[in-house]
């Protein structure tokens, strides 16, 4: 190869200096640049190419030759080097042209790493070439990403336990804190992080904190110390504090690493039950989380001192591999806890929780929830290391044992239920003893022993939802919430967000987090009456969230899993719906598990005196107590109640207040609809007035009672009168109707 000098300037200026100069001396400054540039080469201990500016290559070192096994001068670089039908994309030859120097990173084909520099090189006619040196660093690239991933493994054990854990920069302001120290403030990790104390906690508490603090970054020692706290609860709680100080070469405190265990329900034991002082220790030192580490390729497992204490055991007791731990699971947990992790390694996705039981050293057995989650992958994406925890859950598997018998005696008084309702005049508060209404009956009791969907249908006001109340009521969910939801009066631009709710910031005005109803039912029942309004869009995302897959806030990526509830209501024929397509087939068939139709008011009329009497004496008093004649009584008896119980209570409610009874005359039943006028409307009436008067009195009752009797569905009144809605609209308005 020729030597070529270099110049670190741009071909204008080179052209410049080559005119401003003797050619002798410019010569000789190239010879000697040209010398220098072969010194690098033969110092270099990478590969080293020559290129001109039209890609053929001038120049390769030894050490490159060696590499592709041949000399590839004077053809193209990118065809014979890097095996390219184009110029590489990382050959920047009009930065080059500029006179810069490049310098970057590239990944090959092969997964391998290079550092690349070109720079050009200029010639005495004006021309130049590329010289380019190149570093394998693929060594580097790995080391960087095996401690990326080390680092990933350290949050993670670090977020998987209960230890709150948490590092000081100086004796005021955090640096990172752990998931655990996070919740325990309820403030989330971003929001702590840098920030100092007096941010975050009380003015005191801060105080009493930095002072502590002070102490370690001063006597640079290891400190433990007990420090009160108000959590995000507001809660005081007790924490017992290691800090331990991070020394750097100088012996000066880098920073300080900090553990808290909450030990305010441990010290309120030791007052009562005067524990032991290792007991007391233990309370203070141990995690409330065993961790395990599994790698699969040795079968070596390593446990930490935790779950040797969770089963009565001293570390040394017990090896540490994989073969211990199968040994103490009970036989009749044994295969489907293996079955479940080998089934997880094999699926590669995701993590697992299994629940099993674990033998003690006392020969009892305690119920244990591991979970796990793969660390560590081989090239071909094979698990070779997991990690996780194991957590105590023998207290909550007792409190199901006792829910499992709270059931049975659920049943039992189910049983008892319904031998008392037999002949009763009510079930509850809902109020009837027709057959039709003891058949509601039965299937009530039915329903309160499942923890099946309920679908209620019946007209406008025969009392779905005190049904659904009452199933609620009866059913082992009656301790918590029963929420309502009016599926036709949300917005169809607020369902989602009143459904699911929304996160802080998710739209304009969202200044907060808001629950939504499944959030509020969560634990409990939600009764979505007029069921069939719903949009088929929103039909979706709750069948997605009943049965299992969750939903997400408005605003959030976070996926909540409800355990809820559905109990539906409706009027309308949804069979009906599913064949107009306004209800989805597959949410229809997964609320429609249990039907209970509840009976119109003319369809058990006998029931409408004792309904009287009830709301008669639920409007009265002591001192008034109201009757109504036996004619009266009977005429309503004749009538066929279109608004149902609801109609009959505002009748009542009218009487009670009014001394007067409005309700449609039974004897105009065979006219014809449009033609029906209120009683009330024609005694009142009877009055010396002008026909306009007369008419707008008459066309003001008619179009208010009509309003009542049809649960205010203006389209509905519209249809009956033979105007459009707009024209209802403006009549109400004239005649003062809101």
């Amino acid at each position: 190869m020729t030597q070529k000098p270099t110049y670190e300037k741009s071909e204008q200026q080179c052209n410049k200096s080559i005119k401003e100069y003797p050619k002798k001396d410019a010569e000789a400054t190239l010879r000697n640049k040209g010398l220098q540039l072969d010194a690098i080469v033969k110092a270099f201990d990478g590969l080293i190419y020559l290129c001109s500016q039209d890609y053929s290559i001038e120049y390769m070192n030894k050490k490159y030759i060696k590499r592709i096994g041949y000399d590839a001068t004077g053809q193209i670089c990118y065809k014979a080097l890097h095996n390219r039908d184009s110029i590489c994309p990382w050959c920047l030859i009009n930065c080059i042209l500029n006179g810069e120097t490049v310098r970057c990173e590239v990944l090959t084909p092969k997964d391998n790493w290079y550092y690349v520099v070109s720079t050009p090189i200029y010639h005495p006619d004006g021309s130049f070439s590329k010289l380019a040196m190149i570093i394998d660093i693929s060594g580097r690239k790995q080391a960087e990403q095996s401690i990326e991933q080390k680092v990933e493994e350290q949050k993670l054990l670090l977020d998987n336990i209960q230890t709150q854990i948490w590092y000081l920069t100086d004796a005021k302001t955090y640096g990172a804190v752990n998931r655990a120290h996070a919740e325990f403030l309820n403030v989330r990790k971003k929001d702590i992080e840098h920030k100092t104390l007096n941010d975050i906690l009380g003015k005191e508490e801060a105080e009493a904190f930095i002072a502590h603090n002070m102490e370690v970054f001063n006597q640079k020692i290891k400190v433990q110390t007990e420090e009160w706290v108000v959590n995000g609860r507001g809660e005081k709680r007790l924490l017992s504090i290691v800090k331990t100080p991070k020394l750097d070469d100088k012996g000066n405190v880098e920073y300080v690493v900090c553990s808290g265990e909450d030990i305010t329900d441990y010290r309120k034991a030791e007052e009562s039950l005067r524990q032991s002082k290792k007991r007391l220790d233990f309370a203070m030192e141990a995690t409330s989380d065993a961790l395990w580490d599994w790698d699969l390729i040795s079968n070596k497992t390593y446990f930490n001192p935790c779950f040797y204490t969770m089963i009565g055991y001293e570390p040394y007791e017990l090896p540490q591999n994989f073969e211990t731990w199968i040994t103490l699971i009970h036989p009749e947990d044994k295969e489907n806890t293996i079955n479940k992790i080998q089934e997880y390694v094999q699926k590669k996705i995701g993590s697992f929780k299994v629940e099993y039981r674990l033998k003690t050293k006392k020969r009892g057995w305690r119920w244990i929830m591991a979970r796990g989650k793969v660390v560590e992958r081989d090239k071909s994406g094979t698990p070779v290391r997991m990690v996780g925890t194991h957590v105590d859950i023998t207290e909550r598997k007792l409190n199901e044992e006792a829910l499992r018998i709270s059931e049975a005696n659920l049943r039992e008084e189910n049983i008892r239920l319904r031998a008392s309702f037999k002949g009763s005049n009510q079930f509850g508060n809902i109020i009837g003893k027709s057959n039709a209404m003891h058949e509601v009956y039965e299937i009530i009791l039915k329903a309160a022993l499942s923890n099946a969907n309920v679908i209620i249908y019946g007209e406008s006001g025969t009392g779905k939802e005190l049904v659904a109340q009452t199933i609620h009521d009866l059913s082992n969910r009656g301790s918590r919430n029963f929420v309502t939801v009016n599926c036709g009066a949300i917005p169809d631009n607020l369902i989602e967000s009143e459904f699911f709710g929304y996160k802080k910031g998710a739209f304009t005005g969202a200044d907060f987090d808001k629950p939504g109803f499944l959030d509020i039912a969560d634990g409990g029942t939600l009764f979505m009456d007029e069921v069939g309004e719903l949009d088929p869009n929103i039909q979706v995302k709750l069948l997605r969230a009943i049965e299992g897959g969750g939903y997400t806030p408005v605003g959030s990526r976070e996926i909540k899993k409800p355990d809820i509830r559905i109990i539906a209501a409706t009027n309308r024929d949804l069979k009906e719906c599913v064949e107009k397509g306004t209800i989805r087939e597959d949410f229809f068939y997964r609320i429609h598990i249990l039907p209970v139709h509840v009976p119109p008011l003319r369809e058990r009329k006998e029931d409408i005196s004792l309904l009287v009497y009830h709301f008669l004496q639920e409007h009265g008093d002591d001192e008034n107590i109201h009757s109504i004649p036996e004619n009266i009584i009977k005429s309503m008896q004749a009538y066929d109640w279109p608004g149902n119980v609801r109609e009959l209570q505002n009748a009542l409610h009218r009487y009670i207040t009014l001394k007067e009874m409005e309700f449609m005359d039974t004897s105009q039943s065979k006219l014809d609809e449009s033609e029906i006028i209120p009683e009330s409307i024609i005694i009142q009436n009877n009055q010396d007035l002008k026909l306009h008067a007369v008419m707008e009195s008459v066309e003001k009752k008619y179009i208010k009672t009509l309003l009542e009797e049809q649960q205010w569905h203006k389209t509905k009144v519209a249809s009956i009168l033979g105007i459009n809605r707009k024209t209802l609209f403006r009549k109400m308005k004239s005649h003062g109707i809101s």
